[in-house]
């Protein structure tokens, strides 16, 4: 039997907590905005590690702040890595900016572009041959 899985939206915690079996296993810290939300951290606690719980928090997440109608900025790297990897219901364009290179959701991966500069996404470019 495995343990039931909730996750819920904490106003006053300014976070969407993941509880297995009733104990909390993490959360998505959230600065909530007039039509915006930022995701700034994400935390699943290591004795829950390898259950695929941050990403089932990030979608729960992402998916809930967009029903809410709040464009989601996405400043957690956990939560700009599941953008760039994934679809987020319901939502618009979600730009990610760095220091070289920016993408926007618009498009499905692995197409996606930055619009603004018309590059590529982000890729690892290794720096050992």
């Amino acid at each position: 039997m495995t343990d039931e899985i909730l996750i819920e939206r904490d106003d006053e915690r300014s976070s969407y907590l993941i509880k297995v079996g009733g104990a909390e296993a993490g959360y998505a810290h959230f600065v909530q905005g007039d039509g915006e939300i930022t995701f700034d951290h994400t935390h699943v606690d290591p004795s829950f590690g390898g259950q695929g719980l941050a990403g089932r928090l990030v979608q729960f997440a992402l998916t809930d702040a967009t029903a809410r109608g709040s464009r989601i900025i996405p400043v957690c790297s956990y939560v700009q890595a599941w953008v760039r990897a994934n679809e987020v219901p319901g939502a618009g364009p979600v730009t990610l900016r760095g220091s070289d290179r920016c993408l926007t959701t618009d498009l499905p991966p692995p197409h996606r572009r930055c619009t603004r500069h018309s590059l590529p996404p982000r890729t690892r470019t290794p720096t050992h041959t």
